[in-house]
């Protein structure tokens, strides 16, 4: 192109004008022609009410999401009937169509200069214990908090309820000295059914097998990382406090191991890094996991875990290939999560890695929804957390962007949204049978078997409470007529919460709920902007759920730490607006936090 354009310029200058016309033409026609993509499918239909059917995202009292129901077009006629209680046994949450826009109109509708507003920076400012500022971006959703009179002078001020645990002395400070044979042995038992399904970085039948072989060879400091979460788990201290052990001594034995382990680049070491990301997690919140979780991403690209194991020369067994594969989606797993927490960048990009999903083994196919006792794995849910969560980077990074989009692409960013919300409608229907998380299956205290599928459908929820929380922009000024994705954030909050509140009460389920404190956080925050709706059926439906979360924050607060600052944050901010669990006759309508300046910075002290 720049040799013809080159003798147009020496033979004729008029034609090189007459050219460049048109080719700008054709730009404005490309950028102007976003075509919707065939696989997105109409919003409306997600509440789409018919005879003997359940809506595909709508919650039940006993839990929520989802049948595989075709799309049909909305039945008016008994729009005047008004809804019936979210909580009694037999009725289905349904919505109100002719009360809410669809997301197409509502984005239709929206202006450029509120798409703006919507991609303004809402970041804030985070100050720590030491007076350290830190950084946490808005897909954290606590600028929708900045309302609160917890404001003062542009500090956020929380601190946590439950005091620290004094840091007993070891007995044994040396951190290759190991727990008896019987607490090893019991802490092993508590990683690999309650750790390993949702973060399936080993193979159990392998590791016992490993340190059956040969003591000497005692990956002290991966083993020491995995007690560290055990531990956390642990329901009853008596058995650690005996030998004087808690999950945070382990986590300081792996620490002080971490400078040998850094330096020399393995999988195991990556592994051990994986799982101190994911103990700071549930210990001390977003921001120190999100540090470690690069730490041992950068590893595992070190070791060239980004990259299909079928491509090397050198020989590994298919064991070594699949423990490659297993530790790779791993991090890709709390790189996401731990990115979307804190509001940061993720540090995976999906255009840099070609590593295939972990193979399914005779296992996974005879316990397709559970955990496999043999290996400890649950690989097929699995499978469906990792799409997911290619979701919620996609979303991250379309939604939640530091840089406003220039004019021209301000339709490219009302067509992701459809996009988006289309993909993830895709992969809840695409979902096997077995796989699907329905209400009348899974009623209190009897959640599925298999942790990873928890995990999974709350963080569906989730998924879509962060694609529309963005357009929840002013709720208070139309209150009786919220807009299609304020409507699917509400029901996303209650279905979430209904999901978590039917694992609280079954042993072998309720520890997953540590893993899920940022979930329950987030449909917190929406619950507490609909709570207040003139509308006595959202209210009363938001008030339920809201308090339901914070029983449970409250009820783990001890075991795990930064559940104890969520439940300070929302504790307060309850109290402050005066909510109560069952609405006083006679109170008011009012907003629990003015959304307004919210693109002001300010900082968050914990």
């Amino acid at each position: 192109m720049e040799h013809i354009l080159s003798e147009l310029i020496q033979n004729d200058p008029q034609m090189v004008d007459a050219v460049m016309h048109e080719v700008r033409k054709l730009e404005e026609n490309r950028d102007s022609a976003i075509i919707t993509p065939t696989k997105a499918k109409p919003l409306e239909f997600r509440y789409a009410k018919f005879p003997g059917s359940h809506a595909p995202d709508t919650p039940t009292a006993s839990g929520t999401c989802v049948t595989n129901t075709p799309a049909v077009t909305i039945d008016k006629s008994d729009d005047s009937t008004p809804p019936q209680n979210l909580h009694t046994p037999d009725n289905l949450l349904t919505t109100q169509p002719e009360m809410h826009a669809t997301t197409s109109q509502r984005i239709a509708l929206t202006t450029d200069p509120e798409v703006k507003t919507i991609c303004n920076n809402r970041d804030q400012l985070l100050l720590d214990d030491e007076g350290r500022v830190r950084h946490c971006g808005n897909s954290s959703g606590l600028y929708l908090l900045q309302g609160s009179q917890k404001y003062q002078n542009d500090l956020f001020k929380i601190r946590p309820r439950v005091t620290a645990t004094i840091n007993r002395v070891d007995i044994n400070p040396d951190p290759t000295a190991l727990p008896s044979p019987n607490l090893f042995a019991y802490l092993v038992d508590v990683y690999f059914s309650k750790i390993n399904p949702v973060f399936p970085l080993l193979h159990k039948e392998e590791f016992t097998q490993r340190l059956n072989r040969n003591e000497l060879e005692m990956p002290y400091f991966l083993v020491n990382a995995m007690f560290s979460l055990s531990a956390a788990l642990v329901s009853s201290e008596s058995m650690l406090s005996k030998e004087n052990l808690d999950a945070e001594g382990f986590f300081k034995k792996a620490r002080t191991l971490l400078n040998q382990a850094y330096n020399a680049s393995s999988v195991e070491n990556a592994q051990g890094l994986a799982l101190m990301s994911i103990y700071y997690h549930i210990s001390q919140g977003g921001v120190k996991s999100w540090m470690y979780s690069g730490m041992a991403i950068r590893m595992a690209e070190d070791l060239g875990l980004h990259r299909d194991p079928d491509i090397w020369n050198i020989k590994l067994t298919t064991a070594e290939k699949e423990t490659r594969k297993r530790t790779w989606w791993v991090c890709y797993l709390i790189d996401r999560f731990s990115s979307v927490c804190v509001g940061r960048p993720v540090s995976i990009d999906d255009q840099q890695f070609d590593t295939p999903l972990p193979s399914l083994t005779d296992d996974d196919l005879l316990t397709p929804n559970g955990v496999s006792p043999r290996t400890g794995l649950s690989l097929r849910p699995f499978h469906e957390v990792i799409k997911l969560h290619e979701l919620i980077g996609r979303i991250l990074s379309t939604m939640y962007i530091v840089r406003t989009p220039k004019t021209s692409n301000y339709q490219k960013f009302r067509t992701s949204l459809m996009d988006l919300d289309s993909q993830l409608d895709v992969w809840l229907n695409s979902l096997p049978a077995d796989l699907a998380y329905i209400p009348t299956n899974y009623g209190a205290g009897n959640p599925p078997k298999s942790p990873t599928l928890i995990y999974a459908h709350v963080w569906y929820h989730c998924a879509l409470i962060l694609l529309h929380r963005p357009f929840v922009l002013r709720t208070e000024s139309s209150p009786t007529s919220q807009s299609s994705s304020a409507q699917i954030c509400m029901d996303a909050a209650n279905s979430l919460t209904s999901i978590v509140t039917s694992c609280v009460s079954c042993p072998r389920a309720s520890e997953i709920v540590l893993f899920l404190l940022f979930p329950i956080f987030t449909a917190s925050t929406i619950l507490l902007l609909q709570v207040k709706s003139s509308d006595q059926w959202i209210a009363n439906s938001s008030r339920t759920s809201l308090f339901k979360n914070l029983e449970m924050l409250k009820q783990i607060r001890e075991r795990c730490g930064y559940a104890g600052r969520y439940y300070t944050i929302l504790h307060d901010l309850i109290a402050e607006s005066n909510i109560t669990p069952k609405q006083e006759a006679g109170s008011e309508s009012s907003t629990i936090v003015s959304l307004s300046g919210m693109e002001q910075p300010a900082c968050l002290q914990f």
